[in-house]
């Protein structure tokens, strides 16, 4: 009997161990899971299940068919970011089952996960059965007196905040400040995450972190205020053409992410790329840009080694959002 086993790398592959006692002789398995298995979680699952297949979501779908299917999502969902990203998953997950039913038949399907790209609802409705496992990661059940106490303690908690902070908009934000070509900036957010790249000399200004987060702030003929996209939630300035607001490329490309992304965003907000080559890629999404200002220039240093070179190493993080076929190599 085929058997279809669906699940992320939240999933602690331990989960299978119960499964050695069920597996018979001419059953055989096809692992799918959303990211790419490495070569030693493939071997412990060949251990439990013998006869086994391994595909990742990458091995049903087209790059091309993701893109339609992210331009699809953020053409009806265009004011809305939670539900173009919501859609965009569920849409993804469906592609992928109508593919698997394409190729396989006859089968017992089982989803194990319900996270990292993986919708389970999408595969419960197709047939599939919802199994448990033993996660990395899950959000804890509670009792329902313990979710009671839970709930009263946050909303004591809630109160006292409210009293302590209702004066203060954000109270969060750390607001560092500069001076250039006459005009002030005001970074909000950690400077370490962009600060080597600029050649400006920000500093810590207690003053306008307390003006900012009363509400108070500067149009754009006297001041810019500065984030970066990792940050951009901590950036509180209203969304008016009588503000200036730039945010800052810092690792986040376009390309990396889905479609629509980079669009949700206040209409008084353009993007600073820190160099030529980050630039082009805004741009080719359409997205409005510019290169910062006052960013240091950095270039590839001359390749200089004392012996011949006999093998290279290229190390990488996975690049993609969590609702995308995440992909692991």
């Amino acid at each position: 009997m085929l058997k279809i086993l669906v699940f992320s790398q939240n999933l602690r592959l331990s989960s299978f161990r119960k499964w050695e006692n069920v597996v018979k002789a001419d059953d055989e398995y096809i692992i799918i899971t959303s990211q790419h298995l490495f070569e030693n979680e493939r071997l412990y699952l060949t251990r439990i299940f013998k006869n086994i297949r391994f595909f990742d979501f990458a091995d049903f779908c087209k790059d091309e068919e993701m893109q339609d299917i992210d331009i699809t999502a953020f053409q009806s969902n265009k004011d809305d970011y939670a539900k173009c990203i919501q859609e965009s998953k569920k849409l993804k997950n469906e592609l992928i089952i109508q593919k698997i039913f394409g190729r396989f038949e006859d089968f017992n399907g089982y989803v194990f996960s319900d996270d990292l790209g993986i919708l389970a609802s999408s595969w419960i409705e197709a047939g599939f059965s919802k199994m448990r496992g033993r996660y990395y990661w899950e959000k804890k059940r509670q009792h329902f007196f313990s979710r009671l106490k839970e709930s009263c303690r946050k909303r004591i908690s809630y109160v006292k905040r409210y009293h302590s902070l209702r004066k203060r908009k954000n109270p969060l934000a750390e607001v560092y400040k500069a001076e250039f070509d006459g005009k002030m900036y005001l970074f909000i957010g950690k400077m370490h995450r962009i600060g080597y790249r600029l050649s400006l000399q920000f500093y810590h200004a207690a003053d306008e972190e307390e003006k900012y987060q009363r509400g108070i702030y500067y149009d754009r003929n006297h001041c810019q205020y500065l984030t970066t996209m990792h940050e951009r939630w901590k950036c509180h300035v209203p969304d008016s053409p009588q503000y200036d607001v730039r945010w800052l490329q810092d690792g986040y490309l376009p390309d990396n992410y889905a479609y629509s992304d980079f669009s949700y965003k206040p209409h008084n907000v353009s993007y600073y790329a820190w160099d030529t080559m980050g630039e082009k890629v805004f741009k080719k999404n359409h997205l409005p840009v510019s290169l910062i200002p006052f960013r240091k220039k950095f270039y590839m240093p001359m390749p200089i080694f004392p012996r011949q070179i006999r093998r290279v190493l290229v190390i990488a993080s996975g690049s993609g959002d969590w609702t995308a076929l995440k992909n692991r190599s």
